[in-house]
């Protein structure tokens, strides 16, 4: 009884001391890009991590660290999930507000990790307004500020009050 015992203690041990000191890197190459700029692909995973729809197998990965990485500073983080992490809070703060105070109130109901993300990743409305849905299409290009900055949207009015007149 007594080495079965030890044997149990040592294996567990060994199961310890195995246990990797980052995160999994296997979905590090993920573009977020793509991600945070076409809500069709963002608001599964932000449901997901809510609770309030399926989970992808990244979205279950992400699901099941973010407690733990709020709370250790994102210590067992890779330096791709560090940057990661802070370009997705940054994009949720400013332009998914909803979503961010719903993810607050889950992960962090007492405020004591996030403000300091707060406090650093909030930009100033006047440099970066928030995003406003419905200049998105159906993919999530964002239509309005793409025909302001060709110019599109003037030669387009352009062209129809020259066809009306």
């Amino acid at each position: 009884m007594k080495s079965a015992i030890v044997l149990l203690v040592l294996a567990l041990a060994a199961v310890v001391l195995a246990r990797p000191d980052t995160y999994t890197d296997r979905y590090d190459n993920i573009d977020l890009d793509e991600i945070l700029n076409n809500r069709r692909l963002l608001v599964p995973y932000v449901k997901c991590v809510l609770d309030q729809g399926k989970c992808s197998p990244e979205g279950k990965e992400l699901k099941s660290h973010i407690r733990e990485a709020l709370e250790n500073n994102c210590g067992k983080c890779t330096n791709a999930q560090r940057n990661g992490t802070r370009k997705v809070i940054e994009h949720l703060i400013n332009h998914e507000e909803d979503y961010w105070n719903e993810l607050r109130a889950k992960y962090d109901p007492q405020s004591k990790y996030v403000t300091k993300y707060e406090t650093e990743l909030r930009k100033s409305e006047l440099r970066n307004p928030p995003v406003r849905h419905d200049q998105f299409n159906w993919e999530g290009a964002p239509v309005g500020s793409t025909l302001r900055r060709t110019g599109l949207l003037a030669r387009m009015i352009s062209t129809l009050t020259a066809t009306v007149s």
